[in-house]
């Protein structure tokens, strides 16, 4: 009997527009040939993170936009983790954090939206990185926790650093997130 039959379908729906294949899937792990299923053992309790992630996050976004969202990264095996240098208590490991894309959109107002739409995440966090050749990578890490919500929102100002955002005050009186000086 292989372990395989264990595993749900990749095609498998964790909700409307978001599959198990896309809980699992990642280019480096392909690349450096990891494996990146959950262990058996803690394969219910991700599964039922990633079920939350969708049901108070991806999905709402994604009904809001009616675009599709791409996942970057959203589960991480601790192999793969280790190997992109994430940090050791990620919510990768346990499938509560997402890094999103949307094609066609500037991820700052993405970011900006799910917090003005008031989704209850645990933390978002805009991320802008330059790799090679000047080439900007943006994107935006998303994560639900059912146990507690920090309402934690961040921008990174350089690799690993990142500065918590304050309230201002708008034009027409309501809270929202000071994100001009960025």
């Amino acid at each position: 009997m292989s372990t395989d039959e264990f595993y749900p379908d990749p095609n498998y729906k964790l909700s409307e527009n978001f599959t198990y294949g896309e809980l699992i899937r990642s280019r480096i792990a392909m690349q450096n040939r990891i494996d990146n299923q959950p262990e058996l053992l803690l394969l219910d309790n991700i599964l039922q993170n990633a079920l939350f992630l969708c049901r108070y996050i991806l999905q709402p976004l994604r009904s809001y936009y009616v675009e599709p969202i791409h996942i970057t990264s959203w589960f991480r095996c601790p192999a793969l983790n280790k190997r992109i240098g994430g940090k050791t208590k990620s919510q990768h490991l346990t499938g509560q954090a997402a890094d999103i894309f949307m094609g066609g959109y500037n991820m700052m107002d993405v970011f900006k939206k799910i917090i003005m739409l008031k989704l209850p995440y645990d933390q978002v966090i805009y991320e802008e990185r330059i790799g090679g050749n000047r080439k900007c990578s943006q994107f935006v890490h998303v994560s639900f926790d059912v146990n507690i919500q920090r309402k934690e929102a961040l921008v990174s100002t350089e690799y690993g650093k990142y500065e918590k955002l304050s309230k201002s005050r708008t034009k027409r009186g309501r809270n929202l997130t000071d994100t001009d000086r960025y």
